[in-house]
C-alpha cells in the first residue's frame, strides 16, 4: 500500500467510528493538504494533538498556530500531548528533524524506533513530540482497523500503544534468528532460568514480579475505579443469548470501557475494552470474551 491511500483510509474509518463518539474531535487538514491534525482537548488535563501524515514532523510546525487550512488552529505544544504518526513510501526522504535524532541513526524504518523531538515554542517553552514511523509498503489492509483504533484510543488516553509493535519485533526477531542462527528465546529464557547465578543475583536484589494475567488485573481495577460512574444503567446494544433474554452493553462517555447486564439483572462493573490484531474490540467478562460487534445497537 502507499502512504497517501492507508491515511485515506484510516480517515475514512476514523470518522465512521466518530458516529459512535460524539464527543470525538475531527481530523483537520494542514494548509498543504499532505498533513492531518486531530485536536482533543480534555477538561483538566492537557490537550492531545495527532498528527497523521506522509512524511516526517517539522518542530516548526508544530509552533505555527495558523497550520490547519479551516479555522480550527494548532494548540501550544508545550501544553500539549503531541503524537506523529507517519507512513513513508518508498525512497521519500525523511524531515531533517528526523535525521538528527540520536536514536534515530542508520534508520531501517522497519521496526523504526519511536522518536521523541524535544523544541520550543516561540516563548522558549519547551515541548516535545512522539513520532512513530511506519513503512507504507509493509503496511498491509487488515492492520488499518487496529491502527484507526489505536488512534481513538490515544486520543482518549493521550498515549499511542503501537498495534504493531509486537508483530513488527517478532518478524524483526525472525530475520535476526534465521541470520545469527540464534538460539531458541524459549529455551534460552528457560536456561537463564535455571541458571544458578542468575537466581542468586536475582536474590540479592528486591524486584517485584508480576506475570501478565496479574498486571492485566492490576489494570483492569484501576480502569475501573477510574471510570466507575454513578448514573443509572443506559443501555446501548442488545445481544440475544436464548429464549429467556440476553445482555445488554453500556459504554463509557469515554469510550474505553464498557458494562454488561445480563437477563435484566444488576449491571457488571466497568471493564476495560480491548482490541485484537485486527481492531476487533471486545471486553474480557467473567462470563467469557464479549464481542462489541455481537450486540445490536438500540
Amino acid at each position: 500500500m502507499v502512504a497517501n491511500s492507508i491515511i485515506s483510509i484510516i480517515l475514512n474509518k476514523y470518522k465512521e467510528l466518530c458516529q459512535r463518539y460524539p464527543h470525538a474531535a475531527s481530523f483537520s487538514a494542514s494548509k498543504k493538504g499532505n498533513s492531518f491534525y486531530l485536536i482533543q482537548k480534555r477538561k483538566d488535563l492537557p490537550a492531545i494533538q495527532i498528527r497523521l501524515s506522509n512524511h516526517g514532523t517539522y518542530l516548526k510546525t508544530w509552533t505555527d498556530r495558523e497550520e490547519l487550512s479551516n479555522s480550527t488552529r494548532l494548540e501550544d505544544p508545550s501544553t500539549c500531548i503531541n503524537i506523529s504518526i507517519v507512513f513513508i513510501d518508498n525512497g521519500t526522504d525523511i524531515t531533517k528533524d528526523c535525521k538528527t535524532m540520536p536514536n534515530c541513526d542508520n534508520c531501517k524504518i522497519t521496526p523504526c524506533i519511536p522518536q521523541t523531538f524535544k523544541g520550543q515554542n516561540e516563548l522558549g517553552t519547551p515541548f516535545q513530540v512522539m513520532q512513530y514511523v511506519y513503512d507504507s509498503s509493509k503496511i498491509k489492509s487488515r492492520y488499518l482497523n487496529g491502527l484507526t483504533r489505536a488512534i481513538m484510543m490515544a486520543r482518549v488516553k493521550g498515549k499511542y500503544n503501537d498495534p504493531l509493535e509486537k508483530l513488527q519485533r517478532a518478524a524483526h526477531l525472525k530475520v535476526l534468528d534465521s541470520r545469527a542462527n540464534l538460539p531458541n528465546p524459549k529455551v534460552a529464557k528457560y536456561e537463564r532460568n535455571n541458571n544458578k547465578t542468575n537466581e542468586n543475583k536475582t536474590k540479592k536484589k528486591n524486584v517485584i514480579r508480576i506475570n501478565e494475567a496479574q498486571l492485566k488485573k492490576i489494570i483492569a481495577e484501576s480502569v475501573k475505579k477510574v471510570l466507575r460512574e454513578s448514573e443509572d444503567f443506559i443501555p446501548q446494544g442488545y445481544k440475544a443469548m436464548s429464549n429467556f433474554g440476553g445482555s445488554e452493553i453500556q459504554i463509557s462517555k469515554s469510550g474505553d470501557a464498557a458494562r454488561f447486564r445480563y437477563y435484566g439483572g444488576e449491571p457488571t462493573e466497568w471493564m476495560e475494552i480491548e482490541f485484537d490484531e485486527d481492531g476487533v474490540a471486545y471486553v474480557e467478562t467473567p462470563n467469557g470474551k464479549e464481542l462489541l460487534a455481537d450486540y445490536m445497537k438500540y
